[in-house]
């Protein structure tokens, strides 16, 4: 030992070196996993999503009741889907229709916080949308929904990191 300190050093060093990789690498993987569970608890927020057959007809007020109604079910959240072309030349965008509430506000990371009162039906624009059309709270606008031209009061801007299944 006496004669090869320089091996001796480069022993250790790589000992070290080594015992710090696997603590990294524990570490890594730790973080991952409690990343990955906390990312899906909030992708996946339900142990059953039921989806009418067609795109043109959707659940009564009846049928949700019912599938509330199931002993299985601790609760509902209705939602529907629809792609809005707003120009020719840019990309659609995603209207979902769902009942809006103060807790779904804070999923969502809503500006300002709160539901408007009024005439004017309340929308939610993404970051996305906000940064392509300029739009921002309390702005008027109008948008294609059903055939017809719907005015709506933008009534703030969310950060919907939850929904990155669906296309905005």
């Amino acid at each position: 030992m006496r004669h090869l300190p320089g091996h001796l050093a480069a022993s250790v060093a790589g000992i070290v070196v080594s015992a710090s990789l696997c603590v990294a690498m524990a570490i890594m993987v730790f973080s991952f996993r409690v990343s990955l569970s906390d990312w899906l608890n909030g992708v996946v927020g339900a142990d059953l999503y039921v989806q009418s057959s067609s795109t043109a007809t959707a659940f009564s007020a009846e049928d949700v009741s019912r599938i509330a109604a199931l002993p299985e079910i601790a609760s509902v959240e209705p939602l529907r889907f629809d792609r809005l072309a707003l120009d020719a030349e840019g990309p659609p965008v995603t209207l979902i229709a769902r009942p809006i509430n103060a807790r779904i506000l804070e999923g969502f990371q809503a500006e300002p916080r709160g539901i408007p009162t009024g005439a004017d039906i309340p929308v939610w624009v993404s970051e996305a949308a906000r940064d392509l059309h300029g739009w921002k709270a309390g702005d008027r606008i109008r948008l294609p929904i059903a055939g017809r031209d719907t005015p709506l009061v933008v009534a703030g801007v969310i950060r919907d990191y939850a929904r990155t299944w669906a296309r905005s």
